[in-house]
Formats: structure tokens, C-alpha cells, sequence
């Protein structure tokens, strides 16, 4: 019995001894990183207004449907053209947005014939420029908020007989400087007017992409916009 117990004992030391000797892992325990105190902490949440820069797109094909008096055609005669727009802005909770109002007229310089009416066409448009994001309504629009402008169409001005895509007609443009004239540009980039085509200068039907007198094309001045969450 007594050799039983000393078996017993050298077995379980050479047990512990096997385990002891064993390669042991090693568990990896990531740094704590010391916390920066309060004042420290960048604020990446904007909390208060803020400003973006919008650039509108491209304004194309705005053609006058109301005819006030007068055929359907400039014929040859200097057209005098009036152009008119200005900014709008509402800060309605779900639909705040930027809108151009622009009104185009033309008017004959003189009737074609003896006891007619010179022919005077008009139209006005509302355009949405920039709708503010979900969440956010427009606090402001900074710089200029109109434009206003006058000249006279004249056939007979170098550089603005031009075909644009299919139209064969007459062209005054900022670009260009076509206008006849300088002026303060204020919110307009370019814009370019075509008038005297070779058919009517006038057709009532608002679905209608021929050639017409109309705003070609319109270009607005990059704008600075600022926000506020709602």
C-alpha cells in the first residue's frame, strides 16, 4: 500500500511538471487610449448656419407666348428687347427653395406697313434654381438679386447672323458682345437672345422648339447660399 502511494505522488509530480513546461500563448491586449479632455474634442456636428457655393445649370429655350399686338413677325425692323429677373427665396419647413423670376419682351422698332401695329411679344417664367436639402431651409442669398436690361435688337449688327443647331436667325449675346452695349452684369454669366428668323417670330403653342424669338440660353452667376437646419 505504502509503494502505491509513492507511485501515485512521483506520477502526479511528473504530470505537473509536463504541464509546466508547456508553451504558453500570449493573449495581445490593445492600448488604452487616454481621453482628450472636453475642450479638446473637435465638433464635427455644424450646429449653426452655414454658406455653400451653387452654381445654377443651364437656363435654355424660353420663348414668349403672349402675343400683345401685331403679326407674328419682326420682319426686318430693329426689335427693341427688355429683359427683367430677379431672385426669390422662401424658408417654407420642407420646400425651401431659390426661384428666378424673368420676363422677356420684344417690340417692333416700326410696323411693316403703313396703319398696322408694331408687333409686341411677352412672356414671364418662375424657375427653380436651388431647393435646400432635406432637414435644412435657406437662411439667406447672398450679393446681387437682379437684373435688368434694354437694347435694341438691330439686324444690321456685324457678327449676329448665325445658325444655332437648326435656326438661321439673329444672336445678341454677353459673351459675344453683341448687345450693343455694356453693362453691369450683376447675377447673369451670358445669355443670348435669337429674334428674326425666317418664319414667324412668334408661335402661342407653349410645346413648340422651333425657331422663335426667345431666351437661346441662359447662364447664372455662381451664388452663395446659406443655410439653416430646421
Amino acid at each position: 500500500m505504502y509503494q502505491k502511494m509513492i507511485l501515485f505522488t512521483l506520477l502526479l509530480g511528473m504530470a505537473y511538471m509536463a504541464e509546466a513546461q508547456k508553451p504558453r500563448l500570449k493573449t495581445k491586449v490593445s492600448p488604452t487610449k487616454p481621453k482628450l479632455p472636453e475642450n479638446q474634442i473637435p465638433n464635427t456636428v455644424v450646429t449653426g448656419p452655414f454658406t455653400v457655393a451653387y452654381t445654377p445649370t443651364l437656363i435654355e429655350h424660353l420663348a414668349p407666348k403672349t402675343k400683345v399686338r401685331g403679326d407674328d413677325n419682326f420682319n426686318d425692323k430693329k426689335v427693341y428687347v427688355t429683359v427683367n429677373m430677379n431672385y426669390q427665396y422662401n424658408r417654407r419647413a420642407g420646400d425651401s427653395v431659390v426661384k428666378l423670376i424673368i420676363t422677356l419682351s420684344g417690340e417692333e422698332d416700326e410696323a411693316e406697313r403703313a396703319g398696322e401695329q408694331r408687333s409686341l411679344f411677352e412672356g414671364r417664367w418662375e424657375k427653380i434654381v436651388y431647393r435646400a436639402p432635406a432637414g435644412h431651409r435657406i437662411k439667406n442669398v447672398t450679393g446681387e438679386h437682379a437684373a435688368y436690361f434694354s437694347f435694341n435688337a438691330d439686324p444690321a449688327r456685324p457678327g449676329t447672323s448665325l445658325r444655332v443647331g437648326t435656326c438661321k436667325g439673329y444672336y445678341f449675346s454677353l459673351s459675344a458682345n453683341t448687345l450693343g452695349f455694356e453693362f453691369d452684369e450683376r447675377i447673369i454669366q451670358d445669355i443670348q437672345i435669337g429674334t428674326h428668323f425666317s418664319g414667324a417670330d412668334f408661335n402661342p403653342d407653349p410645346n413648340f422648339r422651333g425657331c422663335q424669338f426667345e431666351i437661346t440660353k441662359l447662364q447664372l452667376k455662381p451664388m452663395s447660399i446659406t443655410l439653416e437646419k430646421m
